[in-house]
């Protein structure tokens, strides 16, 4: 099931609280744009997307997933061999 898409909001008394300390017509036009949540004293922030990986980092992934590591002891090795494949690889 899809996740809900975010939509950001201020409830109408937060905008009233924010142009009170604040004021301005700047501050009013810009809470003017910002819609109203259902709840008067709500607030919805939404959180920015994740990076995409680089390059560097699917190839790494990719590498050591093939490496079948068995343990701590086995990665630091595994790590080494795949730094030297991308090394290699950019070139």
């Amino acid at each position: 099931m899809a996740k809900p898409k975010c939509v950001p909001c201020l409830g109408r008394d937060v905008k009233e609280a924010i142009s009170a300390q604040i004021g301005g017509v700047a501050i009013q036009h810009t809470l003017g744009q910002i819609p109203d949540c259902d709840n008067d004293q709500e607030i919805q922030v939404c959180g920015k997307a994740a990076r995409a990986k680089s390059e560097r980092q699917v190839f790494m992934s990719t590498c050591l997933k093939g490496k079948h590591i068995k343990g701590f002891s086995d990665a630091p090795r595994a790590m080494r061999e795949c730094s030297v494949e991308w090394k290699e690889k950019s070139r």
